[in-house]
This record gives structure tokens, C-alpha cells and sequence, in this order.
């Protein structure tokens, strides 16, 4: 589980649109599985990657937390 990076977002749209998760390339069982990947997975998997980029370094968490604070005393 840890000996490989973590798929990036291309990857995960390859293997939504041509992966072997599905025999068929395009039934509904494909055709859901590729708005599931569009309105769920995608979304998710990116913002986790942002929280994880900023988290590995404490500058970055400093950083962001800063910009933070910043956007919300102006607005």
C-alpha cells in the first residue's frame, strides 16, 4: 500500500475512461462510473492533495494559515 505513490488526476481520469474496472466501454455501468469519478472522486482526491501538500511542510501550513487569517479580516 505505501510502496507506490498515490495516483495522480490524470491517472484516475485514465482509469475512469479506460480502466478494467469494466468490461464494457460504453454501457451505463462505464457511463456512471465516469460521473461518479467527475462529481465525487476528482473533487475530493484534489482537495485532499492540497490539504496534504500543505501539511507536509510547516512553512506551507504557516503560510496558508496566515492567507487565511487574511481573507477573513477582509471580508
Amino acid at each position: 500500500m505505501w510502496s507506490e505513490a498515490p495516483a495522480s488526476p490524470a491517472e484516475l481520469v485514465r482509469y475512469a475512461r479506460d480502466g478494467a474496472w469494466c468490461r464494457d466501454t460504453r454501457g451505463f455501468i462505464r457511463g456512471a462510473g465516469r460521473v461518479y469519478h467527475t462529481v465525487v472522486a476528482i473533487p475530493v482526491c484534489l482537495v485532499l492533495y492540497v490539504i496534504a501538500l500543505i501539511l507536509q511542510r510547516p512553512g506551507r501550513l504557516t503560510a496558508a494559515l496566515f492567507l487565511s487569517l487574511i481573507v477573513w479580516l477582509v471580508l
